[in-house]
């Protein structure tokens, strides 16, 4: 026995746009555009929280001050001391 597919509910509107880019051979299906926004509504809202994180680190520890050349070089120098490099 499979496992039953829900159902969802559109708007007009938002029928209609569905159908639209099945139409125009964007997606294949109704099912295919609906897993495409979860998709992306997934990733911005990850995109969001990373964000969220960036803006509180800086709130917490303020912005570097060192150019990516300074950072290399630090980076280059701990692996040297810890014999990683």
């Amino acid at each position: 026995m499979g496992k039953p597919q829900p159902s969802v509910s559109l708007s007009q509107s938002n029928e209609d746009w569905v159908q639209a880019q099945i139409d125009n051979g964007a997606y294949d299906s109704k099912s295919d555009v609906v897993n495409a926004l979860i998709r992306s509504a997934r990733e911005t809202e990850y995109v969001r929280l990373r964000l969220i994180e960036a803006e509180e680190s800086v709130e917490r520890d303020g912005w570097v001050t060192q150019t990516a050349g300074e950072m290399l070089d630090e980076f280059k120098a701990n692996a040297r001391r810890n014999g990683k490099l």
